[in-house]
């Protein structure tokens, strides 16, 4: 099944975002939400994190040898 969930990934190198919540990920972490694409160039992981009835994503990897985890989810 987590199989499943990482092949939804696997062509995905493109992200929208909230601009705000960039402006904050940056403040707050010190992470560009624009680097995120660059998290499934290398090992990556992916559990299925449903919320307030909207399908997510939780995608766990790398930016620069540090582990970071992003939350997302498809639309259109």
């Amino acid at each position: 099944l987590r199989k499943k969930f990482q092949r939804l990934f696997d062509d995905i190198r493109d992200f929208g975002f909230d601009p705000t919540k960039r402006d904050k990920n940056l403040r707050e972490r010190d992470i560009d939400l624009e680097d995120m694409r660059f998290v499934l160039d290398g090992p990556y992981a992916v559990r299925r994190s449903d919320r307030h009835g909207e399908i997510r994503f939780m995608v766990f990897g790398f930016l620069d040898d540090v582990e970071v985890t992003f939350v997302c989810t498809f639309r259109g």
